[in-house]
């Protein structure tokens, strides 16, 4: 949000011309000299209370001064971010959810705990809800596996779906061949933005990451480490300033 204040003075003696400083300002802060407008667009490092002193003096041969002192108090904006962890899922193979198996810890942390897919079966996500404001934008929506799959592991069968409603009445939204990391020593952190197929508050807080092993051929598992999701939202240019304040106090 930006901050602008128009400071007027007056001046008695006819043809005298006023000018404009800052004395004591914020980083950022200026002021035009003639006109005594003042324009700033505080970072979000700038939350809290910041000075201004703003001097104005005549053209005359003995001048005159005058000063005004006030703060303005810029409220933090508010968070445009979250990592959600898993809450729980669903195992095909145990028919079973990971918390009544015990195993909805196991992939909340990058721990070396692994929670093992089983060729043939899948195992299906929730993750935690997010605090998005009402009215937010969603900008980015990401999903990270940390995973490896066992030697001679077959391409092309292990298989990435987003959606909702597993395991009863599920509705897939995107699917994809994701990459096989062969071997304990290959594990890394795949990323898979979703963000055209996740965008609304709504889907945010129901999508559900389906991981699938569907190695029939080679009959190898797949290791899950760690599995959360990056949410980034914004708003709208008109609710910024609601929701970013400027509060002058003089």
């Amino acid at each position: 949000m930006s901050y602008t204040y128009d400071v007027n003075a007056t001046d008695p003696d006819v043809g005298d011309t006023l000018i404009y400083s800052l004395t004591t300002k914020p980083a950022g802060m200026a002021i035009d000299t003639a006109t005594g407008l003042i324009t700033w667009k505080p970072t979000d490092t700038q939350a809290g209370t910041n000075e201004v002193v703003v001097t104005v003096v005549d053209s005359s041969s003995i001048p005159a001064s005058h000063t005004q002192s006030f703060t303005i108090n810029v409220k933090p904006a508010p968070p445009r971010r979250a990592t959600l962890t898993i809450a729980d899922g669903y195992d095909h193979r145990s028919k079973q959810t990971l918390s009544a198996a015990g195993k909805a810890d196991v992939v909340r942390a990058s721990d070396n705990e692994r929670l093992i897919c089983q060729f043939g079966s899948y195992i299906s996500y929730d993750f935690s809800k997010v605090p998005v404001p009402a009215g937010a934008v969603i900008t980015s929506v990401v999903i990270c596996v940390e995973h490896f799959e066992e030697q001679q592991f077959t391409p092309s069968k292990l298989q990435w779906s987003v959606g909702t409603d597993w395991p009863d009445n599920p509705v897939v939204w995107i699917s994809i061949n994701a990459p096989v990391r062969t071997g304990e020593r290959n594990e890394a952190i795949d990323s898979w933005d979703v963000t055209s197929f996740v965008d609304t508050l709504d889907k945010i807080n129901s999508f559900q990451l389906q991981i699938k092993n569907n190695d029939n051929i080679a009959r190898r598992k797949t290791s899950i480490d760690y599995v959360y999701a990056e949410i980034k939202w914004d708003w709208p240019a008109q609710k910024e300033s609601a929701l970013n304040g400027l509060e002058t106090i003089r």
